[in-house]
């Protein structure tokens, strides 16, 4: 899941530069985790911990402004959390290209499965170069009903309910 917070990051396009993801960064991935996206993901019908993934960290500086955390497979590589201090796309655009840069040459495809509730994030991937190309009506549904999976959030922004999946991907290679 992508989610943006609404304070001002105030970069510049050449100050953003993305590293590993280190131990020193945990208290801050988790509260920008709490803030933005939530810890617990929905990804094909499976609840996943993002905050026990890798992941990139995106800085400003010294100031700490995105974070990506990622399940690497043998030929994709999925997005389950991507969170930015800003709405800057610049921010999401060196997260992406970062995750891109470091897959193996096995991997084909990055994707990342958001909410129907979800509509700045769905904007905001598709800005960076993904593309539509799966939708699973009523997954998150079925997932609540079938597991009591109450750690996910149900409402979106403008009230929205979460009841659907959309995946987004791009092919690397």
């Amino acid at each position: 899941m992508a989610t943006i917070e609404t304070s001002p990051a105030g970069t510049a396009p050449g100050d953003v530069t993305v590293r590993p993801l280190e131990a020193g960064d945990l208290q801050w991935m988790l509260g920008l985790l709490d803030r933005t996206c939530g810890r617990h993901r929905v990804s094909r019908g499976a609840v996943l911990d993002a905050a026990i993934l890798p992941g990139l960290v995106a800085m400003a500086g010294p100031a700490r402004v995105g974070l990506v955390l990622i399940a690497d497979g043998h030929e994709e590589i999925e997005i389950v959390a991507l969170a930015a201090t800003s709405a800057e796309i610049v921010i999401w655009q060196r997260l992406l290209d970062a995750v891109i840069a470091q897959a193996s040459a096995d991997v084909r495809r990055v994707f990342m499965v958001l909410t129907n509730a979800e509509l700045a994030e769905q904007r905001l991937v598709q800005q960076v170069g993904l593309s539509m190309c799966t939708a699973r009506p009523g997954a998150i549904r079925a997932l609540r009903a079938r597991h009591g999976a109450t750690e996910l959030v149900a409402a979106g922004r403008d009230g929205l309910v979460a009841t659907d999946e959309i995946e987004f991907d791009l092919l690397v290679r």
